[in-house]
């Protein structure tokens, strides 16, 4: 994750590849792009699957509602398309959310 500038309020979650850093929101398609904003990052795997948040975007402004997301590739590192694996999907499941939030919560307050 960087920042825009110091003040420390503008996340910009970015991937660095080849001496270049790119915004990982603008690898998303248009139709996310106008619903979510990739506000930061937790790792990737050898597939190149990146798990992130997303803050919800509403009329043009990114919102607080922040959602759990997984970012799958859709070309490969020569710009190839890859083969689909089904319908791609930013968002985790709400029921999975909940559990992730419920188990979050007791870890944090000691239950």
């Amino acid at each position: 994750m960087s920042y825009h500038d110091t003040n420390f309020d503008s996340p910009r979650a970015f991937i660095y590849q080849n001496g270049v850093m790119t915004d990982l929101n603008d690898l998303l398609s248009k139709s996310d792009q106008a619903r979510f904003y990739i506000s930061s990052t937790g790792g990737i795997n050898d597939l190149g699957e990146i798990a992130a948040q997303a803050n919800l975007v509403a009329g043009a402004v990114v919102t607080s509602t922040l959602h759990a997301g997984l970012l799958v590739p859709t070309r490969d590192r020569e710009g190839e398309a890859l083969p689909a694996a089904g319908e791609p999907s930013l968002l985790i499941p709400e029921e999975v959310q909940t559990q992730i939030r419920q188990r979050a919560a007791k870890r944090h307050f000691g239950h």
